[in-house]
């Protein structure tokens, strides 16, 4: 078997080996680009939580404050009425209406107080979790980056090994250039496989001692009986 042809096809199988390395790399992108936008969304949405809980707590605050100005204008036109009142029974009724609405208005102030306070520490909070939100997106936009620019180098390799593959194919002969393709398709690129230690490299097959002479000799092209992988003679790892 002429070496230069064993040659060529011993580059075929690199080829093809790192080129569906390369095809195993690219196919995880999409999983870790959607991690990386998985992470920046729950760290927004957490931001976005906090916000609301802010804006929730103003609200219910002035809501209160509102509430308790009501009661005092109310009690101020109940106190401008007691004058007015000509029976001990209506004046103790309003007397007792004023001392509910003291006690709502004071229950609201201090509702109204605590939901300030709340305020105050989710304030504080916020700026804290935007500072690190940001941080993270930000290095998260690095991470995707470097990702990004990882997968373009990933589709210029395998653009330069498909290249180089199509160009070491045609110096094949149509019959083995047809054989080799069927091949490399049915066992995943493993193609051409050298001879381990007796054995065939692909499906570790022991090889009768003449097919192991003959992948020594190359002087044609030799194939497994098990599962017809084209076999090559490697010096260091052709016997123990």
């Amino acid at each position: 078997m002429k070496a230069a042809i064993l040659e060529v096809l011993g580059t075929l199988a690199r080829i093809d080996r790192d080129g569906r390395a390369l095809h195993d790399r690219l196919d995880t992108m999409p999983a870790r680009f959607a991690k990386i936008e998985a992470e920046v969304t729950r760290q927004r949405a957490d931001l976005t939580r906090l916000e609301r809980e802010l804006e929730e707590a103003g609200k219910k605050r002035r809501d209160r404050e509102q509430d308790a100005l009501a009661l005092a204008a109310q009690m101020g036109d109940d106190t401008a009425k007691l004058h007015a009142i000509r029976t001990n029974v209506e004046y103790t009724a309003m007397l007792k209406q004023i001392a509910e609405a003291k006690l709502k208005k004071t229950a609201l102030e201090n509702e109204a107080l605590a939901l300030m306070e709340r305020e105050e520490d989710l304030g504080r909070r916020l700026k804290v979790e935007r500072a690190r939100v940001e941080k993270e997106i930000a290095e998260l936009g690095g991470e995707k980056r470097i990702l990004e620019e990882e997968k373009r180098r990933f589709e210029t390799e395998l653009a330069a090994k498909n290249t180089e593959r199509g160009r070491l194919l045609g110096e094949l002969d149509p019959e083995l250039r047809g054989r080799y393709e069927r091949l490399a398709r049915a066992k995943h690129g493993l193609a051409v496989v050298p001879v381990v230690k007796g054995a065939c490299g692909g499906c570790f097959a022991s090889l009768p001692p003449q097919r192991v002479n003959e992948a020594r000799l190359a002087e044609r092209l030799v194939f497994c009986d098990d599962c017809s992988r084209i076999l090559v003679w490697d010096e260091e790892s052709g016997y123990s």
